[in-house]
């Protein structure tokens, strides 16, 4: 049997972020863990009025991670990358003749150029000299994770540069950059009122794989995957990453009535004239808008390790 091969996904972000003041007055918790295996910083940047996503870095403490960092340089003879080892201890040493720092690449308003660090130190970069709704532009890496039967896309900061004007959600020339770019070995497609709903799998650098579903929007996708994709097929798709929660106002029942706080003030949706506030929708989904590439019978069902279960093997 051959050995899965690593899938690659990337995100782009643009917009306005949040969550930092609560790191930088101590009520969130990030840095080392409890037993100080790896150090993390999480916080939001809001891609739209009701699109909002969570990013984070992460950097090891313990074996390799914390023995070198390495380097890379362009050959502009070749076009091809130099890269090279450096001992951790040695990396905010400066680096002349084009040799920059493999991790994240940061540029906060007021530097003159883009600084390149581990995560390590960009988490403490950020930290210091990013706030509460800035408008920043983030790319980032694309993972995936199962915990207690759930499945967990993880949007990993490899760029984090301010932008030169502020995000305006209302400006009329807005045009939302909430993105991403993924490999993924497809399963199945199941169509229910024009929404095509695809199961595939991402593969880690260490081999696991992860069951994903994506959503399809657009009838010419869902027709090419009816028709064009099989199982086992390695796919790049284009898409756009959801994480809308969108809210309805309207009149309460008779039995519904609020008679009025015993004490205190009301939130601002509380003061909607009385009205009750609902989710109207949410939408929180991976949708596929385009296709790259694809690999056709890139795998089998004995390479996913896919078991199909006859009805008579049923003991019930």
């Amino acid at each position: 049997m051959s050995e899965l091969k690593q899938t690659k996904g990337y995100v782009n972000f643009k917009g306005i972020i949040g969550g930092l003041d609560a790191i930088k007055d101590g009520t969130s918790k990030y840095g080392w863990t409890d037993d100080e295996k790896i150090k993390k910083m999480q916080f939001s940047i809001k891609t739209s009025d009701n699109n909002m996503h969570y990013v984070q870095l992460i950097q090891f403490k313990m074996g390799k991670s914390r023995e070198n960092v390495w380097i890379s340089r362009k050959d502009e003879a070749t076009g091809k990358y130099d890269t090279q080892k450096l001992a951790w201890d040695r990396r905010n040493e400066p680096l002349t003749d084009g040799w920059r720092i493999i991790g994240v690449n940061i540029k906060a308003t007021g530097d003159d150029e883009t600084k390149s660090m581990v995560a390590d130190d960009a988490i403490e970069y950020i930290k210091d000299n990013f706030n509460d709704g800035d408008s920043v532009f983030i790319g980032g890496k694309v993972s995936h994770s199962d915990w207690k039967g759930k499945t967990y896309h993880n949007f990993e900061i490899t760029k984090m540069f301010a932008t030169r004007d502020p995000v305006n959600f209302e400006d009329e020339k807005f045009e939302e950059i909430s993105d991403f770019n993924e490999q993924f070995i497809f399963n199945s497609i199941n169509v229910i009122e024009n929404e095509g709903f695809v199961i595939g799998f991402t593969v880690s650098y260490n081999g696991d794989k992860t069951e994903v579903q994506y959503i399809i929007r657009d009838g010419e996708v869902t027709d090419y995957f009816k028709s064009s994709v099989g199982f086992g097929d390695l796919l790049r798709i284009e898409g756009i990453v959801n994480n809308k929660v969108v809210y309805k106002y309207r009149d309460p029942e008779k039995d519904e009535k609020d008679d009025g706080l015993l004490v205190g003030k009301q939130n601002r949706s509380s003061q909607q004239k009385g009205k009750i506030r609902e989710i109207e929708y949410e939408d929180k989904t991976l949708e596929i808008i385009g296709v790259d590439d694809n690999v056709k019978n890139a795998y089998d069902e004995k390479e996913l390790e896919i078991i199909d279960i006859d009805d008579d093997d049923i003991p019930f």
